[in-house]
């Protein structure tokens, strides 16, 4: 009877998993399974022309976040960027945006009308996002210092220092 019972709570707590897994998958969005291969060979220029690859974060948690003038959302997502990028320890967090379908002079007047200090990467012909077949931004990443992507987020969030701290760890 006492077997019976275990089994019986295991496949309940099991289906409850399932459930809030599903919710949580839902919930961001459909997003692409993306390999750490991918995104090791991300190399752009920033609004300055410096070339960043993510290989040379190596043994840093990086917040990668994709963005579009052409989404509103997008846009109301980088206050809170900002002030992310403000708290977080330099030496433990990288945070790079990536503009996607902007030239260099507009992201760049955009980065010094609003007072943004993070770096913007430019994906100008937005290859990238149809290369790692993102249907919709903003796509957030947060990637372990080990250099695993541990978490996947599509849609604006408001995000905080804390929650990269909580979501990295």
């Amino acid at each position: 009877m006492y077997r019976k019972i275990v089994i019986l709570g295991c496949l309940v707590l099991g289906l409850l998993g399932a459930a809030a897994v599903g919710f949580f998958i839902i919930a961001m969005g459909e997003m692409p399974n993306l390999s750490i291969e991918q995104f090791s060979q991300i190399s752009l220029e920033d609004i300055n022309g410096q070339e960043h690859s993510l290989s040379e974060y190596a043994g840093k948690k990086v917040f990668l976040n994709f963005w579009t003038v052409e989404n509103e959302t997008s846009l109301s997502e980088l206050p809170k960027l900002q002030k992310v990028y403000d708290g977080l320890d330099k030496n433990e967090y990288v945070l790079l945006t990536i503009s996607s379908g902007q030239s260099r002079r507009d992201a760049k007047e955009l980065a010094e009308q609003k007072g943004y200090t993070f770096p913007i990467l430019l994906d100008k012909e937005g290859k990238l996002v149809r290369q790692l077949g993102l249907r919709q931004l903003p796509a957030s990443f947060i990637i372990g210092s080990d250099g695993k992507v541990l978490l996947k987020a599509l849609g604006p969030r408001d995000w905080t220092v804390q929650d990269l701290k909580i979501l990295s760890n």
